[in-house]
């Protein structure tokens, strides 16, 4: 997450990193035997008042020190490319391999690409990808007209 610092520092954490749940892989035979559901629920009803961004805090809060980091590539956010502050703490390599060869674009922040204010670089992608989904068939005449204005 770009304020994993800031995060872990408001959270009391030990981790090297704290994690953006918008983007996650879990191993659900791990997942159930840790009993992460109750663990989550157990942290909450002790310590509600440090919880500011829901399930990301209590997953980070939880899961300290228990997760992996996926190169950054299977979670690339858009201040990856909007915002250069947010980039310190990245090894340059990684972010270059992330920026111009995402797995997966992940559109933090708002506004969002199907948003007439919408500047990330590559808004373009997420109708791409729309045009591959059931969703693209029931919205066709509705893709075409953001297609049409925001291209």
């Amino acid at each position: 997450d770009e304020d994993s610092v800031i995060h872990q520092k408001r959270l009391l954490m030990r981790q090297g990193f704290y994690i953006n749940t918008g983007v996650m892989l879990f191993n659900l035979e791990q997942t159930r035997y840790f009993d992460l559901f109750q663990k989550c629920k157990n942290y909450f009803a002790k310590y509600p008042e440090r919880i500011q961004i829901q399930a990301q805090d209590l997953l980070n809060v939880v899961l300290d020190n228990k997760c992996y980091k996926l190169p950054l590539c299977w979670n690339t956010t858009a201040p990856f490319y909007i915002d250069e502050k947010w980039n310190l703490s990245v090894l340059p390599d990684e972010r270059w391999n992330a920026v111009y060869n995402p797995a997966i674009i992940h559109y933090t922040y708002v506004p969002k690409p199907w948003q007439k204010e919408c500047v990330h670089p590559l808004k373009s992608e997420y109708f791409k990808y729309l045009a591959f989904t059931p969703y693209a068939m029931q919205n066709s005449s509705f893709l075409r007209t953001l297609e049409f204005f925001y291209k």
